[in-house]
């Protein structure tokens, strides 16, 4: 007994498509005078494909746009076939790169595809598929002739005459063939121009997160380390998100990473994440694209609060000092202090000793090893 087979194959990366023009491929397989019969009509119920086989192969090329999915597909299958499921229905609901689709038994058998290439509206790294599948894909920087076949791994990286360091645009289309039809139907799929520019250096390991010096500043710092170094020509986009939200963006250029690393200084208290991409040093694009390396979250914490209390000693004789004691705690050990007009050059370590002070009133500033003050 012979089963009926359903197959979906996808590419790893897929990129879907708005209402411009997308191609289909359709072929039917039938042989040993099989009579096997598909309908394939779009959301309206338009009929876009029907075919009855007899002995010869069938094929169509169909032009469509998103508004035409989703697709059903039906399929009856033809007596020689010896199907234990004689019909079917199937609904493609959104169309895809890099989808094939393929149905029946043996010896009968249809086929649907679509062309793969990627199709993103962010940037596109250099190391990235751009084209690929069973279909012959074409590139051109100039957007005209000259067009030269792609070959495997479909990247840019990849391409002899490009190579890893090629950036800017980059034009790609793909011939769609019926496949298996005879004769053949080929046509050529839209140009599609994609910008290309750098993949990132990979992190060695995650940020090392640095606390704030006092509670209310910005003096936290990430420690990022890369696996290897910035091409010459490139930059590094960082994009930062605190709390869940996008902060802010930064430009690193080479020369302010040091031994594969770089730290990110100025951080308040909080929640963080980076992405980021390297790009050329004349890209002014602050939004990171489809290659940027996101890292794990990371907290910025910062001490407790610093605060002290002050203890009144009054004099017991006329002719002795008044004096008071000090007792801080948060910030960062150890602390200092100063009477009146002292400045941060004429501070004195806090101990339990009391402090002697003249008669009349005094002011007296608490601070920690980081200068930070009472808020």
């Amino acid at each position: 007994m012979k089963k009926i087979i359903f197959l979906i194959i996808l590419f790893s990366s897929i990129a879907s498509f708005s209402q411009e023009q997308l191609m289909l491929e359709v072929d039917l397989l039938l042989n040993n005078n099989g009579n096997g019969k598909l309908r394939v009509t779009n959301s309206s119920g338009q009929t876009l494909y029907e075919s009855y086989g007899v002995v010869d192969n069938y094929g169509i090329i169909l032009n469509l746009t998103a508004a035409s999915f989703p697709l059903t597909l039906e399929w009856r299958a033809g007596l020689n076939a010896g199907c234990t499921t004689q019909s079917w229905t199937y609904t493609w609901s959104e169309y895809f790169a890099g989808k094939t689709f393929t149905g029946g038994c043996a010896p009968e058998y249809f086929y649907l595809r679509s062309p793969y290439i990627n199709k993103a509206t962010v940037p596109v790294g250099v190391c990235e598929t751009i084209a690929g599948g069973i279909y012959v894909s074409y590139y051109s920087t100039t957007g005209n002739f000259p067009w030269t076949l792609i070959k495997a791994p479909y990247t840019t990286a990849g391409i002899p005459e490009l190579g890893a360091s090629f950036r800017g645009a980059l034009h790609v289309k793909s011939d769609i063939d019926s496949y298996y039809a005879n004769p053949k139907v080929t046509m050529s799929s839209k140009v599609t121009t994609l910008t290309i520019i750098g993949c990132s250096p990979e992190l060695d390991g995650q940020p090392i997160p640095e606390k704030t010096k006092c509670k209310y500043e910005s003096s936290g710092s990430a420690t990022i380390k890369f696996k290897t170094d910035l091409k010459d020509g490139d930059k590094f986009l960082f994009n930062i998100f605190k709390n869940g939200v996008f902060d802010k963006s930064i430009f690193v250029t080479k020369d302010q990473i040091i031994n594969k690393t770089y730290i990110w200084s100025g951080l308040a208290e909080g929640s963080y994440y980076i992405k980021y991409q390297a790009q050329t040093t004349t890209d002014n694009n602050t939004l990171v694209g489809s290659t940027a390396i996101t890292t794990d979250p990371f907290s910025i914490g910062s001490p407790d609060p610093l605060t002290f209390t002050i203890t009144q000693l009054q004099p017991n004789c006329h002719n002795q000092q008044g004096a008071v004691t000090v007792t801080a705690s948060g910030g960062t050990s150890p602390y200092y202090y100063m009477i009146d007009s002292e400045t941060l050059a004429q501070k004195h370590p806090l101990t339990f000793d009391a402090i002697e002070l003249s008669e009349g009133d005094h002011k007296v500033k608490v601070v920690d090893s980081n200068s930070c003050t009472e808020k």
